[in-house]
């Protein structure tokens, strides 16, 4: 393989590691969407899996944490309550799988670009394809995470809220959700980058 080439498959392995991690800490910060309840201007965050404890800024698993009180107006349940919905919302569901999924497909897609290097296998055209196939998979699965942004617990109360006032907030991306978009690039650049290395690398 010539240098070019091997430096463009190292860059295409380090670009797809770092998504990998920015997927991750988007995936598993409590910082994914930013929540305003523009009635009571209470603002504070949420993840897919975790989170955002208003009063102390810790994140926490739903659910799980009984002695927490929150109030209703921002979507946050105390106990048991909250875990039903938070647990079984379709779209928090969807953003869960497909960000796991995402994860463990980049970092077995990774390992096995790092083995490829160490034997050779990346000289092969159907191996480099694969890798920027799988990267590119990524980059889709990591898009689908922006669906909880139709998750009626977090940002689209059901109409039967209107007249209680629960319904005037809205959702923004926050700190994991420019994460998540940061993963999706640096896989599409990984993919692409796998894709296109030229067909000139024979074995010295």
């Amino acid at each position: 393989m010539t240098m070019v080439n091997r430096c463009q498959y190292i860059t295409a392995a380090i670009l797809f590691l770092v998504g990998n991690g920015l997927n991750g800490f988007a995936t598993w910060t409590c910082q994914f969407v930013e929540r305003t309840n523009e009635i009571t201007d209470v603002e504070g965050n949420f993840g897919i899996f975790l989170a955002e404890n208003t009063t102390s800024g810790s994140c926490y698993l739903p659910g799980f944490d009984g002695r927490l009180n929150f109030d209703r107006n921002f979507g946050n349940f105390p106990g048991s309550y909250m875990s039903t919905p938070w647990w079984q919302d379709v779209y928090l569901t969807v953003a869960r799988a497909t960000g796991m999924g995402a994860l463990v497909s980049g970092a077995v897609c990774w390992i096995l670009m790092l083995l490829g290097l160490c034997c050779d296998c990346n000289l092969g055209v159907c191996f480099r394809s694969a890798m920027g196939t799988a990267a590119v998979l990524c980059f889709i699965l990591t898009s689908f995470q922006f669906i909880v942004f139709e998750s009626e617990l977090l940002c689209n109360p059901p109409e039967d809220n209107f007249e209680d006032d629960l319904f005037d907030y809205g959702c923004t991306l926050a700190l994991g959700g420019f994460f998540n978009i940061a993963s999706a690039l640096f896989y599409l650049a990984a993919g692409i980058l796998s894709c296109c290395i030229r067909e000139d690398d024979k074995k010295e």
